[in-house]
């Protein structure tokens, strides 16, 4: 049973993060995005259940999630999936959320430690041409 929680979990979490990323900017979903954005600011709070939050999207993308362990075979249908649904769905909104989070921070680092290499290189670049400047104008 502990088995198939963590699968679930981790067939949930995957759907998840693979919608996830594929609407992000730049990417051939973002307009699904904006949609979504779009309507909850006019104040429908469902949609971020189904489009926006990667932390509340597996209360909702579980169900999707138990098809797909369905089809795959990997349990019969029983009462005693009941009891697995809220952990499925904690689970898998835990395991986004770290892993989401993981991303971006990973993301956020990489850009800082471009942005100093183009910085330093920039520098060293600067001091280059001043250094020419002032060895062309002793020069003179």
């Amino acid at each position: 049973m502990i088995v198939l929680l963590f699968k679930l979990i981790l067939i949930t979490s995957l759907l998840v993060l693979g919608y996830t990323i594929v609407t992000q900017e730049n990417m051939l979903l973002h307009s699904v995005r904006r949609w979504a954005e779009r309507i909850q600011d006019r104040g429908s709070k469902f949609i971020e259940t189904l489009a926006i939050c990667h932390w509340c999207m597996p209360s909702t993308w579980s169900l999707l999630g138990f098809a797909f362990g369905y089809g795959l075979g990997l349990y019969d249908l029983s009462w005693k999936l009941l009891l697995l649904y809220p952990l499925c769905v904690a689970g898998s909104s835990l395991t986004c959320g770290i892993i989401w989070g993981l991303n971006k921070l990973i993301e956020s680092a990489t850009q800082y430690f471009t942005n100093g290499e183009k910085l330093i290189y920039m520098d060293i670049r600067d001091r280059k041409d001043r250094y020419n400047a002032k060895r062309k104008n002793n020069g003179n």
